[in-house]
């Protein structure tokens, strides 16, 4: 991290509060716009609504996703209702660090914006993941892209294992809710010129709620090591999008 800007005040002001909340509105009004010109279909909308509405205060949610185009986030979260794009409310994401930090900048409006670097390859010890362990801590919302990179050509790419020590850390242990998207890198291409593009089909399929407290419970009773903790609940979480993927893709291939 010696080159990339960690961009969070130790005691964040009203000036800092007042910058990210314009941002994150400004950000959340031109995903709205693009995703009312295009063809976006929801499905599952009441179990994300139930789950951001609803949930126990004290524990975390990690909301988990397929990554297939550099403007996954923010764009998607324009499904969301405004009271969900308030700065302390909305999600705490993540940013690879050599892009999105890399000069004072890029790091000051992805701060803003609730973005929190990560080094690729620094693994699941890390500023950036300490600081999401954190916030889940704190019952706030984390959402994760296990891939861990833009998955342009859709490979079925093994997870990383940082999701796995969230959940596997946190205390309580957080809620999760994974989804799948199709049609997001045909609005926004991941080649030149990057402009977004319209009248394109977009589905998002919200899938079950995922409780890991009595796995986790259970894992640590039997003594688990911490890197066979990680490893078991990210094969679970590949697994379920998985699912998701092929049900997801069979939806928008058929709309």
């Amino acid at each position: 991290m010696d080159r990339v800007r960690w961009p969070f005040p130790d005691n964040p002001g009203k000036l800092w509060h007042a910058g990210s909340g314009l941002t994150i509105a400004a950000v959340a009004s031109i995903s709205k716009l693009v995703l009312a010109l295009n063809g976006l279909q929801i499905h599952g909308r009441d179990r994300l609504k139930q789950v951001l509405d609803n949930r126990d205060p004290k524990r975390g949610l990690i909301t988990v996703a397929n990554h297939y185009c550099c403007a996954d986030d923010p764009v998607i979260w324009g499904i969301l209702p405004w009271r969900h794009l308030r700065p302390r409310r909305t999600r705490w994401s993540m940013g690879a660090a050599e892009i999105c930090f890399a000069t004072d900048a890029t790091a000051t409006f992805f701060g803003l914006g609730k973005v929190v670097p990560t080094v690729r390859g620094a693994g699941v010890y890390q500023r950036g993941m300490d600081f999401m362990l954190e916030r889940l801590n704190l019952g706030e919302w984390v959402h994760v892209f296990p891939e861990a990179r833009v998955n342009q050509e859709h490979q079925w790419l093994r997870m990383k294992w940082g999701v796995g020590r969230l959940i596997a850390e946190c205390d309580p242990t957080p809620i999760v809710l994974p989804f799948f998207h199709q049609g997001l890198d045909t609005v926004q291409p991941n080649r030149p010129p990057y402009a977004p593009r319209f009248g394109k089909k977009v589905t998002v399929l919200i899938g079950n709620v995922i409780d890991y407290a009595e796995k986790v419970a259970q894992m640590r009773a039997d003594d688990l090591s911490p890197r066979d903790q990680r490893h078991e609940i990210t094969e679970d979480i590949q697994r379920v999008m998985k699912s998701l993927r092929y049900e997801a893709e069979t939806i928008h291939a058929y709309r």
